[in-house]
């Protein structure tokens, strides 16, 4: 995190009067919201409802089929029908919007603004190494918060001549406005508005960070989606938490470690430190999903395999299990005998999220290889090649041994307030992994 990042929240605590309180609930609410599933749809809480109260009949009265008296069915649903509803509220999610006022709006910030930013300039890095001539002008963020997405772009890009935040909250806007004017270099082409704009004035990147399952329908986000896209003259950026609720996965076809893997979603991890104005904190890990969507024809590179667990490094040899371009999960090992210390080396160094060039051969089952890595231009270039070998793929503990040496485990999530039930932690068994890109630490 940079440093005058650091320092403007520092300032911008200096207005909050019950800072201890802000402090106590920070854990809480990030629990909070990494739980947040999406809301029902009327009709998927109506046919619910219609499996419920078939059940209660059936338990009951016995098979309703044998009845025919359409009146004594109806009797019989309506005495059951507080059962039914209780039952109900058991099992929907209580899903509603969270109103930023300026007091969470400040829990937001110290809350999230570090693992945000880490995951934004990630994916904007990647950007930058597939795409090293592309300098944006202009940028759009819908559901800027506290504009974590400016501050990562910046860091990136010295280009970046307009920036257009859009977030309901004018408490969040407020915010924004202060942090961003306390950049070093006095940015004064940052603008805040509450409301998507009519027009589709296009801008260069347009990115949607953590906002989307703040809609209350699936109508809603891909209407919001829609008018995203429209404004969208290089590349759409959707970012959001690496849950069920929150994957993203870029195939045409079904994810494969959603529906392969005992419901494990698309999604990678990175290590951050917390703001040592916190007090002393450890690494923490976020889980994020996200799916980077570029105007124009696809390119060779586009179908290129991507890591999806960690690389599993042993004595001689390095395992790599990733998903290709088909939609398939495959294994590829590389040994150090065979392929020699340098296209060991290259694997070795790959890890969670990259990117593998995976090519059939018909001379034999299974696969070829290409490792590629990027050069200090930022271009790719094929340095090792190596045999896949013919393997299930299986999700593992990621805490299991081989990995306990580089991954301390993280807290578990405990449960809090506002509906955080054990239930809907839907991603406990999804342990946050190393990563091996650099830890963002605050300095």
């Amino acid at each position: 995190m940079p440093k005058w990042i650091v320092s403007a929240i520092e300032q911008c605590l200096q207005d909050v009067q019950d800072k201890p309180l802000l402090l106590r609930e920070r854990q809480t609410f990030s629990n909070y919201l990494f739980s947040r599933r999406l809301p029902l749809g009327d009709s998927d809480v109506k046919k619910m409802y219609r499996e419920i109260e078939y059940n209660i009949l059936a338990k009951k009265y016995g098979d309703l089929e044998t009845i025919d008296d359409e009146f004594e069915i109806e009797k019989r649903r309506k005495i059951i029908k507080g059962e039914a509803v209780n039952k109900l509220k058991q099992c929907v999610y209580d899903w509603k919007p969270i109103e930023y006022n300026a007091y969470k709006s400040y829990l937001y910030m110290i809350t999230r603004s570090v693992p945000e930013y880490a995951v934004l300039d990630t994916i904007f890095k990647e950007i930058q190494l597939r795409n090293p001539t592309f300098n944006p002008k202009s940028m759009f963020d819908f559901g800027s918060g506290v504009g974590s997405v400016l501050w990562a772009a910046l860091e990136r890009w010295n280009t970046i001549n307009e920036y257009m935040g859009i977030d309901i909250s004018a408490d969040m806007c407020d915010l924004s406005e202060k942090i961003i004017s306390l950049h070093p270099k006095k940015y004064k082409k940052a603008f805040f508005r509450q409301f998507l704009p009519v027009s589709n004035l296009q801008h260069d990147i347009v990115v949607s960070a953590y906002s989307l399952m703040e809609l209350e329908s699936a109508k809603s986000r891909l209407e919001v989606i829609a008018k995203l896209w429209k404004k969208t003259n290089q590349y759409l950026i959707i970012v959001e938490q690496g849950t069920n609720a929150g994957y993203k996965c870029p195939h045409k076809n079904p994810c494969p470690r959603l529906h392969q893997n005992k419901g494990f979603p698309c999604n990678f991890g990175i290590q951050y430190m917390p703001l040592r104005l916190l007090g002393p904190q450890r690494q923490n890990f976020e889980l994020y999903s996200y799916v980077v969507l570029k105007k124009g024809n696809p390119t060779s590179e586009d179908n290129w395999s991507r890591i999806v667990r960690p690389t599993l490094v042993r004595k001689n040899h390095v395992r790599c299990r990733m998903c290709t371009s088909e939609g398939q999960l495959e294994e590829v090992v590389v040994t150090k005998s065979k392929h020699g210390k340098p296209f060991y080396r290259c694997a070795k160094a790959s890890g969670w999220g990259d990117r593998l060039s995976i090519e059939p051969n018909p001379s034999y089952e299974g696969a070829d290889a290409v490792v590629v890595t990027p050069n200090e231009n930022g271009e790719s270039d094929i340095s090792a090649s190596f045999e896949s070998v013919d393997v299930s793929f299986k999700e593992e503990d990621p805490f299991a041994a081989g990995y306990k040496e580089a991954i301390p485990r993280p807290e578990k999530l405990k449960r809090g307030k506002n509906n955080l039930e054990p239930s809907d932690i839907e991603s406990q068994d999804l342990k946050p992994i190393y990563t091996s890109e650099t830890p963002y630490v605050s300095k």
